[in-house]
């Protein structure tokens, strides 16, 4: 697994650091307190079958999308950053870090936050947390809140639908919730996948057992279904997996969920739609 997390760093030195940049999304409500600067990091080493992003799934230099190059510097991508800064100042928000999975970019996730850090801008990361715990918590050093996305909390399940292990992923949770970075967990409401009674039940089960007594656990964002990026994979020449999956999706059951999450107490809020 380190092997294809570091195959996306093209670090020298900290000073001149490089990512992969597939997409800067201005004026996002999202992804944090207040208006927030989105800066989307490429390479993803899940399979979600529901993917909104694919672009933003391998490591390459060039999104595949637009043709154009991915590569950036950390000040480039900084500056942009700071072009919203007023709206950041006005309403509470900031910038925050998602892909793609940050953690396979640490360094220059790291670098980049420093930076924003340095300015007294709010700093927000996005991550699954399937990597090493190394790069995930370098990723994560300075942020100041943590966006953590868990998709099932069936092992069997999540490796159907996302193509890996839950394992490493519940491992590095462990370890995030035992630190001191405020943190959300946020799950995407995919119908026949994790809105099911039984489905719901064993996620609000999981959280409840994982964040007890854990003060750095503010709370859960639940993320309803779209379809948004379903086009993207035919640009792309792919299948969208989860429509080969489910060819007649329902609306997303998020009551399911919010009557589990209500069973065992933890607090929970709706977003207008699942980003990822």
């Amino acid at each position: 697994m380190r092997s294809s997390a570091e195959q996306c760093s093209r670090t020298s030195n900290l000073s001149a650091i490089m990512g992969r940049v597939f997409n800067i999304q201005r004026f996002s409500l999202h992804d944090g307190p207040g208006i927030r600067t989105v800066v989307f990091l490429k390479g993803c080493q899940m399979r979600c079958a529901w993917c909104a992003n694919p672009e933003g799934i391998d490591c390459g230099e060039v999104n595949r999308l637009t043709g154009e190059s991915t590569l950036l510097t950390v000040a480039q991508v900084h500056q942009q950053v700071l072009a919203d800064e007023i709206y950041f100042r006005t309403s509470g928000g900031g910038v925050t870090l998602s892909g793609g999975e940050i953690a396979l970019q640490s360094g220059f996730a790291r670098e980049l936050l420093a930076l924003c850090r340095r300015d007294g801008l709010h700093t927000a990361v996005e991550t699954a947390g399937f990597a090493p715990w190394s790069v995930v918590a370098e990723a994560c050093q300075f942020a100041d809140l943590v966006l953590y996305d868990l998709k099932l909390a069936d092992a069997e399940q999540h490796l159907r639908y996302t193509g890996v292990s839950l394992k490493p992923v519940l491992q590095n949770l462990q370890r995030m919730l035992a630190g001191k970075i405020p943190l959300r967990i946020r799950i995407p409401v995919i119908p026949y996948v994790n809105d099911t009674p039984d489905q719901a039940e064993k996620m609000m089960s999981l959280i409840h057992t994982l964040t007890h007594h854990r003060p750095c656990f503010t709370g859960i964002d639940l993320l309803p279904y779209h379809a948004f990026g379903a086009g993207k994979y035919v640009l792309l020449g792919q299948t969208y997996r989860y429509a080969a999956m489910h060819p007649n999706p329902r609306k997303a059951n998020v009551r399911v969920l919010k009557q589990a999450a209500k069973q065992f107490r933890l607090p929970v809020n709706v977003l207008s739609h699942c980003i990822a």
